[in-house]
């Protein structure tokens, strides 16, 4: 009955309320999406008009007992492998992380999630370690995940606004419980670079945790992958990811 109530609050768009908020734990994600995942995205560097390749990002999501592990690598040339992991675990039925270690040449990151939120933050080059503990009121998502939350979601039954608690942290940064907001949700039709033509749901956000510039994310409706995403100021100048097809 629970799960009836919840599908027709979510099918009629949530009416007459201005912004709906998303937390760790609510019905809001179709379970088959939530498969064993692995895919590869250029990343390209755009600046005053110009682009440039940076390197490639590989994801994998695999479920390990009740929970799933997200591994994301980041490939720069001239850099050794392993140089730069992320390695996110989530509830699997919650989707409420757990464990959010983060190394690269520059910087490790450790965030365990539970009634509080603690961890460090290691600059290697000033050899500066920064603890952190949190009381959190509310359940978050890491900072790190709720782009990809999108490509689970009933995006079908979404009337924006959305509202998402985050948690990251930079030392001289925003720290603690930010958010992160979905603003327009449509369908739409995307070309690859082979001239296929896929039909994707076009997901508009953006997060408190820098410039709040809009991340705009193309994700595929028959599959849910992440076809394109774009994180772009008001110039035309930041970061777009793609998808290398095998």
């Amino acid at each position: 009955m629970k799960n009836l109530f919840l599908f027709v609050f979510l099918l009629i768009g949530f009416p007459c309320v201005s912004q709906v908020k998303v937390q760790p734990g609510m019905e809001i994600f179709d379970a088959k999406w939530l498969t064993d995942r692995t895919w590869k995205m250029n990343m390209v560097m755009v600046s005053n008009g110009s682009s440039r390749e940076l390197g490639i990002i590989q994801n994998d999501w695999r479920k390990k007992g009740g929970e799933l592990e997200i591994i994301t690598q980041v490939v720069l040339p001239g850099l050794p492998p392993q140089s730069w992991v992320d390695s996110l675990t989530v509830d699997w039925l919650t989707l409420a992380p757990i464990r959010h270690k983060s190394v690269n040449m520059q910087r490790d990151i450790l965030i365990n999630y539970g009634s509080k939120v603690d961890g460090y933050y290691l600059d290697k080059g000033t050899k500066v370690k920064t603890p952190f503990s949190y009381s959190v009121k509310e359940p978050v998502f890491d900072s790190g995940f709720y782009l990809s939350l999108f490509q689970l979601m009933f995006l079908e039954s979404i009337d924006s606004p959305i509202e998402v608690n985050i948690f990251d942290f930079k030392p001289e940064g925003k720290q603690g419980v930010l958010k992160a907001f979905i603003t327009n949700v449509e369908i739409g039709w995307h070309t690859s670079k082979t001239g296929e033509k896929i039909e994707v749901w076009i997901v508009e956000s953006y997060d408190t945790i820098g410039n709040q510039n809009k991340t705009i994310s193309y994700i595929s409706k028959s599959t849910r992958n992440l076809i394109k995403q774009e994180t772009l100021d008001n110039q035309g100048n930041g970061m777009i990811l793609e998808i290398i097809y095998p």
